[in-house]
């Protein structure tokens, strides 16, 4: 979604797949 999220891919990697996967599934509802 970022577009300079190569630098700080490890670092919001863990944050942002929680919420990437709670928006996912929400949607999926």
């Amino acid at each position: 979604m970022e577009p300079h999220s190569r630098s700080t891919k490890s670092r919001k990697s863990t944050k942002f797949r929680s919420i990437s996967r709670s928006l996912i599934l929400c949607n999926a509802r």
